[in-house]
């Protein structure tokens, strides 16, 4: 292995590592944030009467910052459970979908730029390592937060693959990521439009 890729493993583990530890020390249905149990609403009224809605029977409302969110709420949900638990698993499964993302994002821009890898690692990977504990918060707050940030990572690698490709397929898919990136938080479309244009 050479000395830089060693490097990388390093601080791959480094970060990774802290990251686990901060989840595992919070590990309680008692982490989870008020606002999660509106997605939890939300998806167990969908699912019980197939509308988006507060209340039962009444009419679709929006009422949640991130439809995608409820989404990956519902085959959980439907497995029944605690609602706390039904949450803090959302979160999880969100946390694993934005770390993988990250590190698809982070190979394919290094890849690209063999020379800025020690870089990109370094500047990517360790302060993920030093924010490790508010990581660990999200990853048990039941929020949607990290699905929000793992869905802006494909998305800039998206953009990034469409960059080197030039090709009508490449555009399409960033295009339509970039339109339902609205229903992943409102405030992505200014990704979507500005990041492009940058």
């Amino acid at each position: 292995m050479k000395r830089g890729g060693a490097w990388a493993f390093l601080a791959t583990g480094i970060s990774l590592g802290a990251i686990l530890v901060a989840a595992l020390t919070r590990f309680s249905v008692t982490t989870v944030w008020d606002d999660a149990y509106i997605f939890i609403r939300y998806a167990d009224n969908l699912l019980a009467t197939g509308i988006p809605s507060w209340n039962p029977g009444e009419k679709p409302s929006y009422g949640v910052t991130s439809p995608f969110f409820c989404l990956l709420l519902l085959p959980i949900r439907a497995l029944g459970g605690s609602p706390a638990l039904s949450a803090v698993l959302a979160s999880i499964v969100s946390g694993l979908l934005l770390l993988a993302s990250l590190g698809l994002l982070l190979r394919y821009s290094s890849t690209r730029q063999p020379h800025l890898r020690p870089f990109l690692v370094w500047t990517s990977l360790l302060p993920m390592a030093a924010s490790s504990k508010h990581l660990g918060v999200h990853f048990m707050s039941g929020m949607d937060t990290l699905l929000s940030m793992a869905y802006l990572s494909l998305f800039l690698l998206t953009l990034v693959h469409h960059e080197t490709r030039r090709s009508t397929g490449s555009a399409a898919i960033a295009g339509i990521l970039g339109g339902v990136s609205l229903s992943v938080r409102p405030e992505f479309l200014l990704y979507a439009t500005l990041v492009p244009a940058a």
